[in-house]
């Protein structure tokens, strides 16, 4: 039997003042949330940084082994299409690197 799995469900976007809010759930798979940091990620335009925004939790379902709705928004000047959320590890020192093979991308 393998370890737990985090996994992503649906992600919901809404566009209204400007502004792209993206609703996504959350399946921890037996994960402890608080060892998990949910981000919206877009790359970097050229000469320009990444953007990277915590999630923050809206809701949970208690009967349902911690699945957790994590939500964001961000400006709309950029497609919503260039963002995608991503679960890493919750560690004040870690670094994390896009190729590191502990952030679980959505798809």
């Amino acid at each position: 039997m393998g370890r737990p799995r985090d996994h992503f469900g649906a992600v919901e976007i809404k566009t209204h003042d400007d502004r792209d809010f993206f609703e996504v759930t959350i399946f921890p798979g037996g994960i402890d949330l608080d060892a998990l940091c949910v981000q919206l990620y877009a790359n970097s335009f050229p000469g320009g940084r990444a953007v990277i925004e915590e999630m923050i939790p809206q809701s949970s379902f208690p009967d349902s082994d911690g699945v957790q709705i994590y939500a964001a928004s961000v400006d709309a000047s950029r497609p919503a299409s260039d963002y995608t959320p991503r679960i890493i590890a919750r560690h004040p020192d870690a670094q994390v690197p896009l190729e590191a093979n502990q952030i679980h991308w959505q798809h």
